[in-house]
């Protein structure tokens, strides 16, 4: 999918320590709503005050995939910086969470961390002010992507994942009556075969927030990849990605978990925001598959968060049968490549096409002369 071309933006201030009046940014973007008296902040996440984040958290209107947590601790690749706007009355209205990428010293690549808007006066900011050869905007839904084109630059669109949405009703059998008549009548099935087999010997848990140990959090990703192993994956949690997302367990974490004899034999992990849940991991002993653990503790959770009164539960990455079965409906989730110019759109997509990170693979030397034929090549 490709949007219209335009020409370089002008030469603006780089990074600032904090808030502070841009005339030449502003300027250039107030036929976009910003007004001369707004204030853009561009600094290191780091550098955030308490007050600073409580005024961004109110700017993500619920959506995990734009707050803070999700960028700076969860993502794979954390965000290090914030940009973000403030109104006449020094609230803030707009941030983005970003990466700044510098290739051999020649050309800048901007990862925005989390779903943002295109149409974000954070995201104008950073184009006017760091020039940018590329920038990747991702998380974006289906009626997201048109506004891409507002940019006024090329670019390319690739689907990352899927996320499938539970709306969760007031009611455990108003969920039930939902679902195809097997599978209303299978999972409080499972559950009584599974009481009615182990007996006292099994119980159930849910844990929040700190009253997750960090033994339970290790077991649930033990058995996590035990699972993968069983399907012929890998699990993605590296021991430098647990220790990165431990402190958001230990905040925005719900454990709901069956136990055997005391041990955990099946759990999902999720995070809380707002009014949703997203699952995270789900896990089980493969040598109980029998008993369709799996089955029985996604539906422990989605009662307890319908005893919570919240409103959707997000069953996160990918396409599997069980999300379908549960009543998820897919909502595709897509990432955006915005190009500064058709060149750099050119190099990109032949990368692309030979699976191969061509864009960064050439040398250094190369790159400069290919910069010095490109500037004295008519756009």
């Amino acid at each position: 999918m490709t949007g219209p071309h335009s020409t370089g933006l002008a030469a603006m201030p780089s990074h600032s320590s904090g808030g502070v009046n841009c005339p030449g940014v502003t300027a250039r973007l107030a036929e976009d709503g910003l007004r001369p008296e707004s204030v853009i902040g561009d600094m290191s996440i780091s550098e955030l005050t308490a007050e600073d984040q409580e005024g961004i958290a109110k700017t993500n209107d619920g959506d995990w995939f734009r707050s803070l947590g999700y960028a700076g601790t969860y993502s794979s690749s954390p965000a290090q910086r914030v940009c973000f706007v403030r109104d006449s009355e020094k609230r803030i209205v707009d941030a983005c969470f970003y990466r700044e990428l510098q290739r051999f010293k020649v050309f800048n690549e901007i990862q925005v961390q989390g779903r943002v808007s295109s149409e974000s006066m954070a995201v104008k900011h950073l184009l006017a002010t760091r020039k940018p050869a590329l920038i990747h905007l991702s998380w974006l839904r289906a009626e997201d992507i048109q506004s891409v084109g507002t940019l006024g630059l090329r670019f390319s669109v690739q689907q990352m994942a899927d996320d499938f949405l539970i709306d969760l009703p007031p009611s455990e059998q108003e969920y039930l009556d939902r679902l195809g008549g097997k599978t209303r009548k299978h999972l409080p099935y499972y559950v009584r075969r599974m009481e009615r087999e182990w007996g006292s010997d099994v119980a159930f848990s849910s844990l929040v927030g700190h009253e997750i140990s960090r033994e339970l959090f290790d077991r649930v990703l033990e058995l996590n990849r035990k699972r993968m192993e069983r399907r012929g994956k890998r699990s993605g949690w590296s021991s430098e990605i647990v220790e990165q997302r431990w402190p958001l367990v230990q905040e925005y974490g719900l454990l709901v978990g069956v136990h055997h004899r005391g041990t955990l034999v099946a759990s999902t992990l999720s995070f809380v925001h707002g009014r949703d849940a997203y699952l995270i991991v789900l896990a089980h002993e493969p040598e109980f598959d029998r008993l369709n653990m799996g089955n029985i503790v996604l539906w422990m959770t989605l009662k307890h968060l319908i005893r919570m009164r919240l409103r959707c539960y997000h069953l996160m990455w990918g396409a599997s049968f069980y999300k379908r079965q549960f009543g998820g409906k897919s909502e595709p989730l897509f990432r955006a490549t915005a190009f500064a110019s058709p060149f750099y759109a050119m190099v990109w997509r032949a990368g692309q096409k030979l699976q191969i990170p061509f864009l960064f693979a050439l040398p250094r030397k190369v790159w400069q002369r290919i910069e010095v034929v490109h500037a004295h090549a008519p756009q």
